[in-house]
């Protein structure tokens, strides 16, 4: 074989040679030297060699899960005026990430085509019936940089989600007419809600108007004040801003105290506890006297605004067992779609992958 022959040396003759015509230059040929690789750009303009061009990104992939994929310009519609911050483009790809696990999710469960499409169309006219016109849907699709297909799309998946939600929570029945998940609150597990919630601190969050008897000429002329209040109050008049307008508050809290518990107001203001004890969000108190080392300083009206915790009531209140009900209902709801995501996100193929579940729209 021709490989394994031995490379005769150069001959005397021939390291001559070689020698001689590298010590000849050869002719500059400016043609060659533009086509031959291994030479940088040449300094001088030609005719031949054109300004080099500038390059700017058109579109690219932005996000894929599963079969379904974001562009920049996918992205970029529904978003308008300027370009998100980094912070603000993350949680948009984690928000999208969720959102295309539940519309993908909905999708296979395997509703009827028509009824989708039924579906899909109720929602779009219910968004017409809230723009009012169609020139002001339009104007509006023009804003947020939608096309009549990304806007039919978006629909559809707004309903795939709210038919996966539905169908993982047990709220509607799934596509073979039969619910996939059990609603039934047993009446031991109302009676444990209330038993916990007795254990539970009571915290009440109260505003106030203070009509210091400093500003009046009598402790009379300080009630008439309070009580004239408690006549537009009840009329149905802001507080917080009755009591801005007035200077019957600290300057920009509207008269809003700070929450405290119902054990606190016992020990250390009785006529506050005794309203707040009874008092329903929303229910005024009438003028009530505070003041310090046994000298009264003004009256007070209290609104009650919220209280939490303690006792919710007598267990046999058909109200408060619906209640309890609906709390329980929308807690396991919230468990069975994390649960459902949880499932989603590990077996789907996501890139960029976020480190946590999505938890989508809903």
């Amino acid at each position: 074989m021709l490989a394994l022959l031995p490379l005769a040396a150069p001959t005397a003759a021939q390291n001559a040679a070689s020698q001689s015509t590298q010590s000849v230059p050869k002719e500059a040929d400016p043609a060659r030297a533009v086509e031959t690789p291994f030479k940088g750009p040449s300094t001088t303009p030609t005719a031949e060699q054109p300004a080099p061009s500038t390059w700017s990104t058109l579109n690219r992939l932005e996000l894929a899960v599963n079969d379904d994929a974001f562009t920049r310009a996918r992205l970029r519609a529904g978003r308008p005026g300027n370009q998100a911050s980094p912070e603000q483009m993350k949680q948009e790809l984690e928000r999208l990430t969720g959102d295309m696990l539940m519309a993908q999710a909905g999708q296979d469960l395997g509703f009827e085509p028509d009824m989708i499409q039924a579906m899909v169309q109720g929602e779009l006219d219910r968004r017409q019936e809230v723009a009012g016109t169609a020139a002001r849907l339009s104007d509006e699709l023009a804003t947020k940089r939608w096309t009549s297909t990304s806007y039919v799309e978006d629909a559809k998946s707004y309903i795939y989600r709210t038919l996966f939600v539905r169908s993982v929570t047990g709220r509607d029945a799934g596509p073979l007419g039969r619910a996939y998940v059990d609603r039934y609150v047993r009446p031991g597990r109302l009676w444990l809600e209330t038993q916990i919630a007795k254990e539970r601190p009571i915290f009440v969050t109260l505003r106030a108007m203070q009509f210091h008897l400093g500003r009046y000429d009598s402790k009379e002329d300080a009630a008439d004040a309070a009580n004239a209040m408690l006549v537009r109050l009840r009329a149905g008049e802001d507080f917080g801003r009755l009591a801005e307008e007035y200077e019957l508050c600290e300057p920009g809290t509207g008269g809003l105290q700070k929450r405290v518990r119902l054990e606190e107001l016992a020990t250390k203001i009785p006529t506050f506890h005794a309203f707040a004890s009874s008092a329903k969000n929303g229910d005024l108190s009438a003028p009530l006297e505070w003041g310090v080392d046994g000298r009264l300083n003004a009256l007070i009206v209290l609104q009650m605004v919220e209280k939490t915790g303690g006792a919710p009531g007598p267990f046999e209140d058909p109200r408060l067992q619906q209640d309890l009900r609906e709390r329980i209902q929308e807690r396991l709801d919230d468990f069975h779609v994390v649960e459902a995501m949880e499932r989603l996100f590990r077996s789907a193929h996501i890139d960029p992958k976020p480190k946590a579940v999505p938890a989508g729209s809903r």
